[in-house]
Order: structure tokens, then C-alpha cells, then sequence
């Protein structure tokens, strides 16, 4: 798979959506957590 050709735009939307899915991983491993540490 050749490398994309430079898009800053096409940059952008990448970064925030790998921005987006790293939150949303933060979030759901706290969530997680506080539901471990408050059900025992």
C-alpha cells in the first residue's frame, strides 16, 4: 500500500479520528475501572 500523497486536510481528519479513538478508549478503560473499584 503506497503512502498517501501529502494532504494536510486528509492529515487532519486522520489525526482526529486517531485523537477521537484514543479518547474513547481513555474513557471506556476509566469507566471500567471505577465500576471494578466500586462494585467490591
Amino acid at each position: 500500500m503506497p503512502p498517501p500523497p501529502p494532504d494536510p486536510d486528509r492529515a487532519a481528519r486522520v489525526a482526529a479520528r486517531v485523537l477521537g479513538a484514543v479518547c474513547a478508549a481513555a474513557v471506556a478503560v476509566a469507566v471500567a475501572i471505577v465500576v471494578v473499584v466500586f462494585r467490591q
